[in-house]
C-alpha cells in the first residue's frame, strides 16, 4: 500500500511539473511574441539594409564587386567557425595570394548555409552589393566574394585582436589583477572616449547613406593592432562566445513562406524594436547607446541582474533604464543617454552625437584621466566630471 501510494504521488508530482514546465514555456513564447509583432519583424521602407530587404527583386543593380575583387575559393581555408546566423554562417580562414601574391592572409569569411532558401541566398548577394558600395575607416571592409560558385562567400578583413567585448574584458581584467600586458594596457578614460568616437563615425557614416545596420554592439566591432574600432557589418549572426547575448525566437516569417527560427540581441534593442518588431535608423542610435554603455562598463552586459524576459516586458515600458557606466565623464553620459530616449523622434541625430561626441572626446583627452579599473565590478558612481570646451 505504502509503495503504491508513494508510487502515485510520484506520477502526480511528474505530472504537475512537465505541466507547469510546458506552461512556462508558452508563456515565455507568448510573452515574447504576443506582446510584440517578432514574427513580422521588418525595416522601415525608409531605409536600407546591408542585405537590400527594402529593394525590389526586378531592381537593376550595379555589378557587385571588379573582376579582380573576385576570388578564388580553391585559394582560401576555412579553419573554424566563430559565429552563426540565419542561413549564414562567419569563420576565421586563411587566403593565399589575397593581398599580396606571395603571402597567406587571415580573414572572416561570411557564407551562405548550402540549404538556404532562394530568398536567403538573394538577400546575400543584395548585401554584397551595398557593402561593396562602402568605405570608410571605421567600417570591417569587404576585401573580395567567391561568387561564381555557390554557396556564395564574402572575404572581410581580420583583426588580431579580435572584438571589441574580448578586448575591453581583458583590458579590465588585467587592470584589475594588476598585470602588465602590452595589448591589453589599462585603458584611460581618453582611450574609451576614442573607441565610442570611431564607432560613431561608422555609424554617422551609414546614417548618412540611409542604412540601417540593426545588431550594433561591441561583439561585432573589431580592433587593430593600433586601437582603431571598426564595426563590422554582420547582422544578426550570433558569435559562438557569446550566445547568450541573444534570444532564439521560434516561428519567424521569412519570404516565399519560410519560417524558422530568428536569433535576436534582446539587450541591444529599442522599445519600439521589442514591442512592434520594427528596426530602422533611430533604433540604431539606441543599439549605439547601449554599445556606449558597454565601452564604459568594460564588456559587461546591458542590463545584468535582469533575466531575458524581464529586459523584454520593462525596456518598452520604461521600467528598465541603464544606469551611469562606472566612472564615465557627466558630460558624456547627458550625451549617451539621449541616444536612449523612449521616443525614436527625440533620439539625438548621428551627425550631432558626432560632434559632442568629438568635442568631448577633445576634452577628455586634454584631463588625461585615468579610470579605476576596480571600480567596475563594485558601485556605479555618478561619473567624472570633465572641464567645459575654452
Amino acid at each position: 500500500m505504502l509503495a503504491a501510494a508513494l508510487a502515485a504521488s510520484a506520477v502526480v508530482c511528474v505530472t504537475v511539473f512537465t505541466v507547469f514546465l510546458c506552461l512556462s514555456r508558452r508563456r515565455r513564447r507568448t510573452k515574447f511574441r504576443g506582446r510584440q509583432r517578432l514574427t513580422t519583424i521588418h525595416r522601415s521602407p525608409s531605409v536600407k539594409a546591408f542585405d537590400g530587404a527594402n529593394e525590389p527583386d526586378n531592381v537593376q543593380r550595379r555589378p557587385v564587386l571588379g573582376v579582380e575583387q573576385e576570388f578564388s575559393r580553391d585559394a582560401l581555408c576555412f579553419l573554424k567557425t566563430i559565429g552563426e546566423g540565419d542561413f549564414t554562417k562567419l569563420m576565421k580562414g586563411e587566403a593565399s595570394g589575397l593581398l599580396h601574391s606571395d603571402s597567406v592572409s587571415t580573414v572572416l569569411i561570411k557564407t551562405l548555409a548550402s540549404t538556404s532558401p532562394k530568398a536567403a541566398r538573394r538577400k546575400f548577394l543584395a548585401e554584397i552589393s551595398v557593402l561593396s558600395r562602402l568605405e570608410h575607416a571605421n567600417i570591417l571592409p569587404l576585401l573580395a566574394v567567391c561568387s561564381e560558385i555557390d554557396p556564395p562567400c564574402m572575404i572581410f578583413d581580420y583583426s588580431e585582436i579580435e572584438d571589441l567585448k574580448s578586448y575591453l574584458l581583458a583590458a579590465n581584467q588585467v587592470g584589475t589583477s594588476g598585470g602588465d600586458d602590452s595589448m591589453f594596457s589599462m585603458l584611460r578614460t581618453p582611450d574609451l572616449s576614442g573607441i565610442l568616437l570611431d564607432i560613431v563615425m561608422a555609424v554617422d557614416y551609414l546614417q548618412s547613406r540611409n542604412i540601417c545596420h540593426t545588431d550594433i554592439s561591441t561583439r561585432h566591432c573589431q580592433v587593430r593592432s593600433g586601437g582603431q574600432v571598426r564595426l563590422a557589418p554582420f547582422q544578426f549572426i550570433v558569435p559562438s562566445k557569446y550566445t547568450d547575448d541573444y534570444c532564439v525566437v521560434g516561428d519567424y516569417e521569412v519570404e516565399d513562406g519560410f519560417r524558422g527560427a530568428r536569433t535576436l540581441p534582446v539587450r541591444w534593442m529599442a522599445p519600439e524594436s521589442l514591442e512592434q518588431g520594427v528596426f530602422h535608423l533611430k533604433s540604431d542610435i539606441w543599439a549605439l547607446g547601449v554599445t556606449a554603455w558597454e565601452i564604459f562598463s568594460f564588456g559587461a552586459t546591458p542590463y545584468r541582474g535582469f533575466s531575458t524576459d524581464e529586459v523584454i516586458d520593462q525596456v518598452p515600458s520604461g521600467q528598465l533604464v541603464l544606469s551611469t557606466p562606472p566612472q564615465c565623464p557627466i558630460q558624456l553620459w547627458k550625451v549617451i543617454r539621449a541616444c536612449l530616449a523612449y521616443e525614436p523622434s527625440k533620439r539625438i541625430p548621428a551627425s550631432t552625437l558626432l560632434r559632442q561626441v568629438k568635442q568631448l572626446h577633445a576634452n577628455i583627452s586634454r584631463s588625461n584621466v585615468i579610470l579605476d579599473l576596480g571600480a567596475v565590478d563594485g558601485d556605479i558612481g555618478d561619473g567624472l566630471l570633465i572641464s567645459p570646451v575654452e
